[in-house]
């Protein structure tokens, strides 16, 4: 298969003895700067990786993953685990097996989180959520026992809309956030994603449902995040390995800061509202309110991507617990529906009604990328301290998202402070260079309590 050829035509690229032997050249030089030292850390993780996956392996991969991936799309169509069941067996299969040709210090885990984020351990994500878990489980009983909180789904979820209108509003949206037509282009596809080829052109995608406009809105804003980064990285950067920033928790804490810090934002929403009332009549009936407590509506739910922000953080804790599993070989393929279905009982006190918003929810097992989950909690946990400095460093949040002008010295910061340096520096070097500290949930806590204590 083609992908299959061209993974390993990069590897045999990689591996060429001429370039290898710069690469070495390179590692004795002492008078390297960040940026340099940077290239050669990424040069070396990726020799490190193609020397140890033997070129037969890495054909497999891609062949088994793009295979894995087509009977996937099919199996969620048909509602049918069966069909994806025994592509998943293999990919767990490889997957152990990559984590033994590239080694590991305590657990096969270990080597599978590193291709997501340099350095993480399977003993710190462990950590990471157990120091989280109180704080979910206080702010969640807290919202259940509030008078204010209903299960029952909110109106404006249910409510069709204008689809051109929507569409409009999307771009409204990105025109507040002083978007660059000419670098940035926003399209439509079945799940939202986003794409940077350089820092002067970046695709973005986002989904309309038919209803519940909110998930649109929060996917555009969402994905805009992740572009912002991949654009405002130096642009000599360009075509290097630098360009594109490999820390996934780095990434995902910019888009999860403009989706939830922005996007939820109260004044945000009031400066939207009258482009908001104008995808439909009935639109015109619900009050500012109305729509802030819809866009931050906390409410056990069955999928991940709609998930609010307190309940979010047990969905990456289910999969990272189940991956978990898989990798230690304690669970059979056959037995995994069941084995989601009781820990999303345990956790959120629902049940999937079939597999598509169960075990099939997610593209990333088909893909090969397991260790990817955990980058999606820790992000969100993060972009809590930017918020946090932006907040003492620039002014208030809730004043600044009202204009393009705030929102410019929102992005300056954002530059100046994360977004230029590109994958420089991993989550920790960043941190400890430019703040002097290390990674922390006490920011996150601090926010999700006061936000939604207050909320409720």
């Amino acid at each position: 298969m083609v992908s299959a050829k061209v993974s390993s035509l990069i590897q045999k690229l990689y591996l060429d003895k001429d370039f290898v032997k710069l690469v070495e050249e390179a590692s004795k030089q002492t008078d390297l700067n960040d940026y340099e030292l940077g290239i050669l850390r990424l040069l070396k993780k990726n020799l490190y990786n193609f020397f140890k996956l033997p070129p037969e392996f890495v054909k497999e991969y891609a062949k088994v993953t793009n295979e894995g991936m087509v009977a996937w799309r099919e199996a969620k169509d048909k509602n049918r685990y069966d069909i994806f069941s025994s592509f998943l067996k293999k990919i767990i299969d490889l997957s152990i097996k990559q984590a033994e040709y590239l080694g590991y210090d305590n657990h096969p885990y270990d080597a599978l989180l590193d291709n997501y984020e340099e350095d993480l351990k399977t003993s710190d994500v462990e950590k990471y959520f157990e120091s989280i878990k109180p704080t979910l489980v206080e702010v969640l009983k807290y919202i259940k026992q509030s008078k204010k909180y209903t299960s029952r789904i909110h109106p404006l979820e249910k409510e069709t809309y204008n689809e051109a209108e929507l569409e409009k509003l999307n771009y409204k949206v990105l025109e507040h956030f002083n978007y660059d037509k000419n670098n940035l282009r926003l399209d439509r596809s079945a799940h939202p994603f986003s794409q940077g080829i350089n820092t002067k052109d970046v695709r973005i995608t986002t989904r309309y449902l038919g209803r519940d406009f909110g998930a649109t809105i929060s996917g555009t804003i969402h994905e805009f995040g992740h572009a912002l980064y991949d654009m405002q990285t130096d642009d000599s950067f360009d075509f290097t390995p630098i360009s594109n920033a490999v820390s996934l928790v780095l990434h995902e804490s910019q888009s999860r800061f403009w989706e939830n810090m922005v996007g939820r934002n109260l004044e945000f929403l009031r400066v939207m509202l009258p482009k908001i009332k104008r995808l439909g009549d009935n639109y015109k009936n619900y009050s500012l309110t109305d729509y802030y407590r819809y866009f931050n509506k906390v409410k056990p739910s069955l999928i991940r991507v709609k998930a609010d922000e307190v309940t979010y953080h047990f969905h990456i804790m289910i999969r990272f617990e189940i991956e978990k599993m898989m990798i230690e070989r304690k669970v059979d393929v056959k037995d995994l529906p069941e084995i989601w279905n009781s820990k999303y009982r345990e956790y959120l006190g629902i049940k999937p009604k079939n597999y598509g918003e169960g075990i099939l929810q997610d593209i990333h097992w088909s893909m090969g990328a397991i260790g990817y989950f955990p980058t999606y909690s820790m992000g969100t946990v993060l972009s809590a301290f930017w918020a946090k400095k932006i907040e003492e460093e620039v002014g208030n949040i809730s004043k600044l998202v009202k204009t393009s002008e705030g929102i410019k010295k929102i992005q300056k910061w954002l530059k100046e402070n994360v977004h230029q340096y590109g994958p420089t520096y991993t989550v920790k070097d960043l941190l400890k260079k430019k703040f002097n500290t290390e990674f922390s949930v006490e920011y996150w806590k601090e926010y999700i309590r006061e936000k939604y204590m207050e909320l409720y």
